[in-house]
């Protein structure tokens, strides 16, 4: 299971350099939409790895985030009870 920190080190993962064979193409992930969120989101970054650098429909993208919420901070939002 990812946690904060690897969800960090995601983010700071290179375009330039990444290996596009090596990358997740998004129209092959399947998440179970009866589950609840959390398992949801962790059947997802078990098949994509990188939720902020992957493929659709083979063009490599990569996500980022202005403002001040970091998708590791979202994610912990969904993951952790308040």
């Amino acid at each position: 299971m990812m946690n904060l920190q690897m969800l960090a080190q995601c983010a700071h993962a290179d375009i330039t350099t990444c290996d596009p064979g090596n990358l997740v193409d998004l129209r092959n992930v399947t998440i179970d939409t009866t589950l609840p969120v959390s398992q949801r989101l962790s059947q997802l970054l078990d098949q994509v790895h990188n939720p902020y650098l992957f493929k659709v429909d083979g063009v490599v993208v990569k996500v980022n985030f202005s403002g001040g919420k970091r998708l590791a901070s979202a994610l912990a939002g969904l993951l952790i009870p308040q």
